[in-house]
């Protein structure tokens, strides 16, 4: 990776902003350079060439008008406000009873207040589309299809604050006066499913409302990561786009802390305590941070609108975008919080502001009753798969527990029912073969009757980032398996030992990150950690493609 100093190379969205388009960067920027990000190839060019690029008569001429910062109107605001108002005043008007579907129709309520206020800094709707979306909102009293509330919901909070201006309008009346029988309408199409498991258990409920405190702004136009300031959290969704994206901040001059989900708990401790004493100014993570995490940030910007989510590639949606944006503005530090985007912005603002319906099933496992079962375990978890679930239930997808226990007897292991149970239900990667030669090490141990070691890593191995990560994993799967089939454990040991290697790790990715890192000679993407080639995937099938036959290896 090529040195630079901070903010010397510009990407496209920067260019942009500053009045360039594609046909203008061609013809007056030299050939940029590649740098990987996300799993993308970002073009960037020097800043001393693009102003004077710039300083061109043909820029000077053909150049549009940088974007401006868009500035909320006042009157759109004093709209949404009242908007709130005259909802909040219906809401109250309503009768009152103690049923699901109030509940539910009050989550509606709450969920559209909360998004109304960022609604009055979008799009402009045209006098039609406030009429369709009010008019398609109504039509919500007499139900309609599951599928389509999120749309619907969502397109009323676009021209809600219509209402605001237009109070006294036919369509305004019609909509105000019938405001609680559109959301129990809309509730009945859906109910919520946590007082439905209360409810089927024969419990009681109280519900308690809490409100977001800080208000959340989706930003105006795209960020350029490398002109973040203190206080921003860059999300990616890879951790070697993590990893790849901190050295390149700190190549810069920018220290981040790393978080990520593969990162054992001690490490990513450490990172989150540099970052909340003052030491590291920025976050880089993966959406490991919208899981619980309270940091003082201000401003969540997405490097990405897509993640793998282990079977494909796909869109973010609508509730991870929520989930992870809520993280900025952290109360009592900031009077609000930020959310911005690197690239399509437009996906990231479309997420906030859609209505997110509450979940509709629960998942369900079995008991340990199928142990009482007088039948093999195997083929009673296959007929307990086969039974209907009454709702709101929807059983556990069981493959895992079917495989392990297959594989312990193809091994040659002879356990009894609750012997296999306990094996199947210890947290590990079975994909991962490490681990599961591990695992299968340790049930051999077990039914000899000899003690399971706390495992070691081997005095000629690597410490790199992999092997480290790895080894904390072992320690894992060391520890679950010892509780599982009651075997002793020196857990002062093994916590000083997790420590130790959390030390260790924190050390690389405050220090030697560069060094556990590779690049692609030819483009300079971030490699695999176990990556064993110069070239990335694309530029060595790219390269072959170019080379002659008779010059390849045969």
């Amino acid at each position: 990776m090529a040195k630079r100093t901070q903010g010397n190379l510009w990407s496209p969205s920067l260019l942009k902003s500053r009045g360039w388009n594609r046909e203008l960067m061609a013809q007056l920027l030299p050939r940029p350079r590649y740098r990987r990000i996300n799993g993308r190839s970002v073009p960037l060019w020097h800043r001393d060439d693009v102003r004077a690029a710039e300083a061109k008569p043909l820029f000077q001429q053909r150049a549009r008008k940088p974007a401006q910062a868009h500035k909320a109107d006042p009157s759109a605001n004093a709209a949404a406000t009242q908007t709130v108002a005259l909802l909040e005043k219906a809401w109250e008007a309503r009768p009152r009873e103690d049923s699901l579907s109030q509940v539910l129709a009050g989550h509606y309520h709450q969920v559209i207040r909360s998004h109304i206020p960022g609604a009055a800094s979008g799009r402009a709707l045209r006098s039609s589309q406030i009429s369709g979306y009010l008019t398609q909102f109504s039509a919500l009293a007499h139900g309609c299809d599951s599928d389509q509330l999120p749309g619907i919901l969502t397109h009323f909070v676009q021209a809600a604050p219509w209402l605001g201006e237009n109070p006294t309008a036919p369509l305004a009346v019609q909509i105000l006066s019938a405001y609680p029988a559109i959301l129990l309408g809309a509730a009945q199409e859906a109910k919520d499913l946590l007082l439905r498991i209360i409810d089927s258990c024969g419990d009681t409920w109280e519900v308690e409302h809490h409100q977001r405190k800080t208000p959340l702004l989706c930003m105006t136009h795209t960020v350029d990561y490398t002109r973040i300031q203190p206080g921003d959290a860059l999300i990616t969704f890879s951790k070697i786009g993590v990893l790849s994206v901190a050295e390149d901040l700190r190549q810069s001059g920018k220290e981040p802390a790393i978080i990520y989900g593969a990162l054992p708990y001690s490490t990513r401790r450490k990172q989150m305590e540099g970052f909340l004493s003052g030491e590291m100014d920025y976050v880089v993570s993966t959406d490991a941070i919208g899981m619980g995490l309270n940091l003082p940030i201000r401003r969540i910007i997405f490097m990405d609108t897509e993640k793998f989510d282990g079977i494909e590639r796909r869109e973010l949606k609508p509730e991870e975008i929520q989930q992870i944006a809520g993280r900025a503005g952290r109360y009592g530090i900031y009077d609000k919080g930020y959310v911005g985007a690197t690239q399509n912005l437009g996906a990231i603002r479309a997420g906030l502001n859609t209505v997110v319906p509450p979940l509709q099933h629960a998942v369900a496992g079995f008991s340990d009753l199928v142990l009482t079962v007088d039948f093999d375990l195997l083929e009673v978890l296959t007929e307990w798969n086969k039974m209907p679930t009454a709702d709101p239930y929807v059983k556990l997808d069981i493959s895992r527990y079917l495989t392990i226990i297959s594989k312990v007897r193809e091994k040659g292991f002879s356990l009894s029912k609750e012997q296999e149970l306990r094996a199947a239900n210890i947290p590990f990667d079975e994909t991962e073969e490490p681990l599961r030669d591990l695992f299968f090490h340790f049930l051999r141990l077990h039914q000899q009757g000899q003690e399971i070691q706390q495992p070691d890593i081997p005095p000629d191995l690597p410490r790199t980032l992999p092997e480290l990560e790895l080894y904390c994993r072992k320690l894992d799967l060391y520890f679950s398996f010892a509780k599982a089939f009651q075997c002793p454990v020196d857990e002062d040991l093994l916590y000083d030992r997790r420590e130790e290697i959390a030390d260790e790790i924190n050390e690389i990715l405050l220090h030697r990150l560069k060094n556990n890192i590779r690049f692609c000679a030819q483009c300079g993407a971030a490699l695999p950690l176990h990556h064993h080639g110069r070239l990335c995937e694309a530029c060595f099938r790219k390269k072959r493609r170019n080379t002659p036959p008779s010059w390849r290896r045969t």
